[in-house]
């Protein structure tokens, strides 16, 4: 089993009202990382011309910093997100 790795994700391609800016997330890879939203639950093929976050062709554009190892009981996802409400 692969251990899980703490990232943080930051963007700045949409810096709009009811936006995300930043979030940690919990994945085994950055490559798997990057393709978490900061809303666990959001899916852009179901959201598609309105996007909270990065969008989904712009995802090369996210900033990633690794942060260490997760402890034993977290799980895959986000675990804290930044969000600008307007």
């Amino acid at each position: 089993m692969k251990k899980l790795k703490l990232y943080k994700l930051s963007q700045d391609i949409n810096e709009d009202y009811d936006t995300y800016d930043s979030c940690i997330v919990c994945s085994t890879s950055a490559k798997k990382a990057v393709r978490i939203h900061p809303d666990n639950n959001w899916s852009w093929e179901e959201h598609r011309g309105y996007d909270v976050w990065v969008p989904e062709d712009k995802i090369s554009a996210i900033k990633i910093e690794y942060l260490g190892l997760a402890g034993s009981k977290l799980k895959e996802g986000v675990i804290l997100s930044s969000f600008n409400a307007g």
